[in-house]
This record gives structure tokens, C-alpha cells and sequence, in this order.
């Protein structure tokens, strides 16, 4: 799977030149759980309102774990996409690949079974 850039701005019309990220926990910007949420919502509009590329987040676990703030703001985003957004889905690049390999339309998604399967966080 590619690993896209993150966009480490919080706020895209921000003219500021910051290095993109491939991993969320590479972006040294990112130093309070708002930067990190804002982040996540930048990309994730720039994702689903532009090029329908899959937003990859990718970032050790320990950073969540030793940042907890973090994790709640993440916790906090997810639920908020999956209550704003019927075709968002979040999977794991194994569930990503079985969908490349056979692909579905919205309303099949949702029974899709490689989708079936969910992680216990």
C-alpha cells in the first residue's frame, strides 16, 4: 500500500511550507491533541473532497499510548467521520487490498465480507 503525505497543516490556508509526513507521529508540529484533530480533519477533506486517494493513517502505537490526549482526540475524529459519512469505511490494508481485488459499490460495502471482520481497540 502507499504511504500518501500527510499535509501537517491544521489549517490548509495557512502559506506556511511544512514537510509533509508519512507517518502522523513524524509530524513535529503536531504537539497538542486540537493540532492533532484539526490535522486529521484537513486531510481527511482533502482526501474525500479531492482525489478519493484512501487516508492512510499510519503511526507506532506507542504514541497514542504515551500521548492518551491524542488518542482520545482520534477516537473522537473517527466517530465523528463514521456518524457524518454513510460511504466512509475504515479498514485495515488487507481489507483495503481484498476490496482492490474484488470491488464493491456503496451499498454493497456494507455487506462486503472481508469487511465483516472488526478489530476489538
Amino acid at each position: 500500500m502507499v504511504m500518501n503525505e500527510l499535509d501537517p497543516r491544521e489549517d490548509p490556508s495557512n502559506d506556511e511550507y511544512l514537510p509533509g509526513c508519512g507517518m502522523v507521529d513524524s509530524c513535529s508540529n503536531i504537539l497538542i491533541a486540537d493540532q492533532f484533530y484539526n490535522v486529521l480533519i484537513h486531510n481527511f477533506d482533502r482526501h474525500y473532497n479531492q482525489n478519493k486517494a484512501p487516508l492512510g493513517l499510519h503511526f507506532h502505537t506507542t504514541w497514542l499510548k504515551n500521548n492518551p490526549e491524542f488518542f482520545d482526540a482520534f477516537v473522537y475524529w473517527v466517530d465523528e467521520v463514521l456518524e457524518n459519512y454513510n460511504d466512509v469505511y475504515f479498514v485495515t490494508m488487507t481489507q483495503a487490498i481484498k476490496w482492490i481485488q474484488n470491488p464493491q459499490t456503496v451499498s454493497e460495502s456494507k455487506s462486503f465480507e472481508s469487511w465483516r471482520d472488526k478489530c476489538v481497540v
